[in-house]
């Protein structure tokens, strides 16, 4: 009788874990497909990716980056929230010493689209650059750095490019 619930159990276990493998195993080829099972996986997982980089010369934990929604995803040197899944804008905000110097992002029309978000935070000539890698598939999709400077006669001044260098913009405004 005891041998017969053993086998039963070792069965049921590895009927379990089988299930769950192939359920792992079709997620991983359905990641930003439109299926059901996609949906759930992102709704209960969030797989969104970050990672931030500095240059040596940059204190990480002088650095605070938000979410379109002002939530704080990165501060004092480490990730403290993952990015959620939404339709539209996907914006990170960058904050040192409680000054906004750059945003950049791109545009979701999916949200169970997930994406791997590579930023790389530098310092050129006093100022601050950022490099945005966004792996997805919609990368370029309305994809934007764009900074923000304060300038000697009570203005600010923006410039706006694609995370590729490429200019989009640039203009001022009185604060």
């Amino acid at each position: 009788m005891k041998k017969r619930t053993t086998i039963k159990t070792l069965i049921i276990i590895s009927l379990v874990f089988t299930i769950g493998v192939c359920l792992f195993v079709q997620l991983e080829f359905a990641r930003n497909k439109d299926t059901i099972l996609t949906k759930l996986h992102v709704l209960a997982l969030n797989d969104n990716n970050i990672s931030v980089d500095f240059n040596p010369e940059i204190n990480s934990e002088s650095i605070i980056i938000k979410d379109q929604s002002g939530t704080i995803i990165y501060k004092n040197g480490e990730l403290v929230e993952n990015l959620h899944n939404e339709y539209g804008h996907v914006v990170f905000s960058f904050y040192t010493n409680d000054t906004l110097f750059a945003q950049a992002g791109h545009f979701k029309r999916n949200w169970w689209f997930t994406h791997d978000y590579q930023i790389q935070i530098e310092k050129e000539n006093g100022d601050y650059k950022i490099n945005l890698d966004i792996n997805g598939p919609e990368k370029f999709q309305d994809d934007f750095i764009k900074y923000i400077k304060e300038s000697e006669n009570d203005s600010l001044q923006y410039s706006s490019y694609r995370t590729n260098g490429e200019l989009i913009n640039k203009w001022i405004e009185k604060k």
